[in-house]
C-alpha cells in the first residue's frame, strides 16, 4: 500500500522537526543539556564549582580531609588562605611578608624584637656619660683646671728662655724674624729636637709600636680570642647579648614552645598514628618493599623463577613424558586388579574355566550357545 504524497511529505516534514528537538530526558541531565529559570538564568544546581567558591574554617586543621578542586578555603584563626591540590592544601600568598618576628597581622616592632632591649631612644649627641665613661673621666684631669694653667701666659713657673734651650733666641715675633719666609729645594739643618719632637720616632701610624702605657693596660683587658675571665663576671645580662627573651632554663628543662606544639600538633604521633587526607611521600622502597610491582594477586604474571618451575612440569593435557616415569600405581589408574602379564601369557580367568567347563559338559551345543556363555562370562 503506497501513501498519498502529501501524507508522506507530511511526515518528512515531521521528522525533520522532530530531529532538531531535544529529548525531555536530556533537559537537566548528566551529558544532556542546562534548563533556564524563571529569571531566564541557568540553576546553580546544573553550574560546576568556580574559583569564587570560598569556604572557612576555624584552622586549617578543621578543612575537610579531601578538599575540592577551583575552591578558596580561609582558616579563620590566621586569614590565610588554601587551596586544594588534589593532595594537599597548599597556601596562598601574595608574596608580601606574612610575619614578623614570629608574629602576623598588623605588628608593631619594639626594640626586643631586634635585640635591642637595652638600648635608648637617644642621638648620638643627645647620649649621656655612660657608668664606664665616667669612671674613666674620673681618672683624668679636670680639664677646665688644665685651661686655666695653659691659658696663664704669665709663665707661672718662671720658666727662663735657657731652661727651654733657647738662650740665644731674641723674644721677636716670627712675622719679624722670618718675613714670611718661602723654603725652596730641600730644606736640611732642622731636628726634630729643633721643633720640639726630639722623643718622637720617625714612624707612620700604622707601624707606630704599643707604647708601654698602652700595653699595661692592654695586659688588663680580656682578649677577643677566647677570653678567661677571673673572679665573679657582672654587669652583663642577657639583652646585652642579644638574649632579652630568653627563659634561664636547661634544655632539659625547657617547656615546648607554643609554636613547636602547633606544629607538633600537625604532626602523626609514633604510636598508632591516623592519617587523614591523602598519605604521600611514602615510597615501596620505605616500607622494604623496593622491588614489588603494583599489581594485584590475580593479576601478578608468571615469574621468572616460577616459570623455569613449571617448564620442567607436564601439562595436564596430553602430556609427553620422557625418561623412566616413577610414582604411578595401577590404582592410580583405575587398574588395581589387572596383574602385569603379557596377553600371550596370561592364565585362563576363573570365569573362562567356568564357561568352557559348562560347555564341555553340553554334549551337542551350538556356536550360538558358546557365543552366549562368552559373553555372560564377560558381562
Amino acid at each position: 500500500m503506497s501513501l498519498d504524497g502529501n501524507l508522506q511529505l507530511g511526515f518528512q516534514q515531521v521528522a525533520a522537526t522532530i530531529k532538531t528537538k531535544i529529548s525531555l530526558s536530556e533537559k537537566g541531565a548528566i551529558n544532556g543539556v542546562a534548563t533556564l529559570g524563571s529569571d531566564g538564568k541557568v540553576p546553580s544546581t546544573q553550574l560546576p564549582s568556580y574559583v569564587d567558591d570560598v569556604l572557612e574554617g576555624a584552622n586549617l586543621a578543621a578543612f575537610p580531609a579531601e578538599g575540592e578542586l577551583n575552591k578558596i578555603y580561609v582558616a579563620l584563626d590566621t586569614n590565610n588562605v588554601y587551596r586544594w591540590s588534589g593532595t594537599v592544601y597548599v597556601k596562598i600568598t601574595s608574596g608580601e611578608v606574612s610575619s614578623v618576628a614570629g608574629r602576623t597581622g598588623v605588628v608593631v616592632l619594639t626594640k626586643n624584637d631586634v635585640g635591642l632591649s637595652n638600648v635608648d631612644n637617644t642621638s648620638d649627641a643627645d647620649k649621656p656619660v655612660s657608668t664606664a665613661q665616667g669612671t674613666a673621666i674620673a681618672l683624668k684631669t679636670d680639664i677646665t683646671d688644665f685651661e686655666t694653667h695653659t691659658s696663664d701666659a704669665n709663665n707661672p713657673h718662671s720658666v727662663t728662655k735657657a731652661q727651654v734651650g733657647l738662650s740665644n733666641v731674641t723674644n721677636e715675633s716670627k712675622a719679624t724674624m722670618f718675613n714670611s719666609p718661602t723654603f725652596t729645594g730641600t730644606v736640611s739643618g732642622v731636628t726634630k729636637a729643633m721643633v720640639g719632637l726630639d722623643e718622637v720616632d720617625n714612624t707612620a701610624d700604622a707601624d707606630k709600636p704599643v707604647s708601654t702605657a698602652t700595653q699595661t693596660e692592654l695586659d688588663l683587658k680580656a682578649p677577643l680570642a677566647n677570653p678567661a675571665f677571673t673572679g665573679t663576671v657582672s654587669g652583663v645580662t642577657k639583652g646585652m647579648v642579644g638574649l632579652g627573651n630568653a627563659d634561664n632554663t636547661s634544655d632539659a628543662n625547657k617547656p615546648v614552645s607554643i609554636a613547636t606544639q602547633t606544629e607538633l600538633d600537625l604532626k602523626a604521633p609514633l604510636a598508632s598514628p591516623t592519617f587523614t587526607g591523602t598519605v604521600s611521600g611514602i615510597t615501596k622502597t620505605m616500607v622494604g618493599l623496593g622491588n614489588v610491582d603494583n599489581t594485584s594477586d590475580a593479576n601478578k604474571p608468571v615469574s621468572t623463577a616460577q616459570q623455569t618451575a613449571l617448564d620442567l612440569k607436564a601439562n595436564l593435557a596430553s602430556p609427553t613424558f620422557t625418561g623412566t616415569v616413577s610414582g604411578i600405581t595401577k590404582s592410580m589408574v583405575g587398574l588395581g586388579n589387572v596383574d602385569n602379564t603379557a596377553d600371550l601369557d596370561k592364565p585362563i580367568s576363573t570365569a573362562t574355566q567356568t564357561a568352557i567347563t559348562t560347555l564341555s559338559n553340553n554334549v551337542g551345543a551350538t556356536d550360538t550357545d558358546y557365543v552366549a556363555v562368552f559373553n555372560a562370562a564377560m558381562a
